[in-house]
């Protein structure tokens, strides 16, 4: 019924975009799929003006595994909210553009519990590096969690709360 019904499908798919994106994802597996020891991952690209999908990758190869990191994965959403963070920074006036930030070792203190033996929580980034300085930008644009970590503890839980909400998170 898809391929002879004569049914029309629309879609906000960008077909250009899509093809850059699947390039870009190709080309990001053969660069560090070694250094990282993964063979798969995803990629969304959003409008931001309109919310529309322009291109979605849900992994690497479907022959290879036809499951769909964006569509089926459960992910911790704690990067989603970085954004939120540097605006309510960037609004109280405790960030600018040109605003270093540190991402280097830190602990803090949380209640003891299996994960956390000691007491003390050790954020760490995914590749699992720490860069030393880093401006604002290059810490949202890598998505670094370490500056994000001191950022909050200086701007405040609650005013990223409050953010959030004004920009539509129930």
């Amino acid at each position: 019924l898809i391929y002879n019904g004569g049914l029309r499908i629309y879609t906000t798919l960008d077909s250009k975009m899509q093809k850059i994106a699947e390039n870009v994802v190709q080309d990001f597996l053969r660069r560090e799929s070694k250094q990282f020891n993964f063979s798969q991952t995803a990629m969304t690209a959003i409008d931001p003006r309109t919310g529309y999908i322009k291109a979605l990758i849900g992994g690497a190869d479907f022959d290879q595994s036809e499951y769909n990191r964006v569509t089926q994965a459960l992910r911790q959403p704690g990067s989603s909210f970085k954004p939120f963070l540097y605006t309510a920074a960037l609004e109280k006036g405790a960030i600018s553009p040109g605003t270093v930030l540190y991402d280097s070792p830190i602990e803090i203190s949380v209640p003891v519990d299996e994960k956390h033996p000691d007491g003390k929580w050790r954020p760490k980034d995914f590749d699992l590096r720490y860069r030393g300085r880093v401006t604002v930008r290059q810490a949202l644009e890598n998505s670094l969690n370490i500056p994000a970590v001191r950022l909050i503890q200086k701007v405040g839980v609650d005013a990223v709360i409050e953010m959030a909400h004004r920009m539509g998170i129930k």
